[in-house]
């Protein structure tokens, strides 16, 4: 078995968050509580850490942020 070394952590990108959550809890884990990030990206996370250190985080959308507004609006021509 090879392990891999120097992995920080693993995001999992999701739709809806308290879904995520509810179906991490499900599975035996406990997320921290919810963290918000900038009103910029609009976006917040929970994580699940592991006995290592590392931890996989649930990031999701709660508004539409103005860089991937910019970016779609671009991209439509």
């Amino acid at each position: 078995m090879q392990h891999l070394f120097g992995v920080d952590h693993c995001p999992l990108l999701v739709h809806d968050l308290d879904a995520a959550d509810t179906k991490v809890r499900r599975l035996g884990f406990r997320p921290t509580p919810r963290g918000i990030h900038s009103a910029h990206m609009g976006t917040a996370n929970s994580t699940v850490p592991l006995r290592n250190g590392t931890y996989f985080e649930t990031v999701g959308t709660l508004q539409p942020a103005l860089l991937l507004a910019r970016r779609s609006r671009h991209h439509q021509g």
